[in-house]
């Protein structure tokens, strides 16, 4: 699985050290990413978590395609102003079926 930054999947994000930049306390901003399975095998079961509390996972996929794509979608609403970009790991979890 890789996350992409752009509809054209060519700016690839690193899962574990997810930037959103910085915010300013109380405004809300949503992000948008794009997923690609990048393997031969159906995911069935995805389960997505960050370990950001100031994250919460608006939509994410169930299921992929082999080579499919779909999006996941993120909120962000820090509680207080930070002069350092906010920062999360991102964990896939799911089942892989060949067939």
């Amino acid at each position: 699985m890789k996350i992409f930054k752009n509809e054209s999947l060519t700016e690839e994000v690193d899962l574990e050290k997810l930037d959103l930049g910085t915010l300013e306390a109380g405004v809300e901003k949503e992000f948008l990413f794009y997923l690609l399975n990048d393997s031969k095998a159906f995911l069935s079961g995805l389960d997505f978590s960050v370990d950001n509390k100031e994250i919460e996972i608006i939509k994410s996929p169930n299921t992929m395609l082999a080579n499919g794509n779909d999006i996941l979608k993120l909120k962000c609403m820090p509680r207080v102003d930070l002069r350092e970009p906010i920062k999360a790991n991102i964990k896939i979890t799911g089942k892989e079926i060949f067939g």
